[in-house]
């Protein structure tokens, strides 16, 4: 199956691991690689691993995903920090609220449609010139509009 969009949910877990099976072996298309996508593979990754490892993993994956598509770094492209941590702090405090339940498939759905449209929420806890950074890009910034704990 292609690329999730925005407007679609899965249907069975099956699609979901083989997306994340992509992802780790670097055959995700650049058009797969979208919010949606970003949000089901640091769900999961959340989901099967300590908090520390799921971010390590996702960092890993997006940089070497971007290597193998030719993106390169520089301070207004290629791998974001503040952006992938951002993330994936929404994504653990969703987990901390609607737990981990017995259904994989309800809960990567639920929260891929409250979010998937959500990827300017950003600005609501970062100003634009503190995002656009480098420091941003390179190193974890805390918000300065908005704290994470209003998440």
């Amino acid at each position: 199956m292609g690329p999730l969009s925005v407007t679609m949910t899965y249907t069975s877990l099956e699609q979901i691991e083989g997306l994340v099976g992509r992802f780790e072996a670097g055959s995700l298309s650049p058009g797969e690689w979208n919010h949606t996508t970003h949000l089901t593979i640091g769900l999961w990754y959340l989901l099967h691993h300590p908090e520390y490892e799921a971010a390590a993993r996702t960092i890993d994956g997006i940089r070497a995903h971007n290597r193998l598509h030719g993106v390169q770094q520089g301070s207004d492209r290629g791998y974001h920090e503040t952006v992938t941590l951002f993330w994936l702090a929404v994504t653990r405090r969703f987990l901390d609220r609607e737990g981990r339940g017995d259904c994989t498939l309800d809960l990567v759905n639920a929260f891929v449609s409250a979010r998937a449209h959500q990827s300017p929420a950003i600005f609501e806890f970062y100003t634009r010139a503190r995002l656009r950074s480098w420091k941003a890009r390179y190193y974890w910034l805390e918000p300065d509009l908005r704290s994470l704990d209003s998440i």
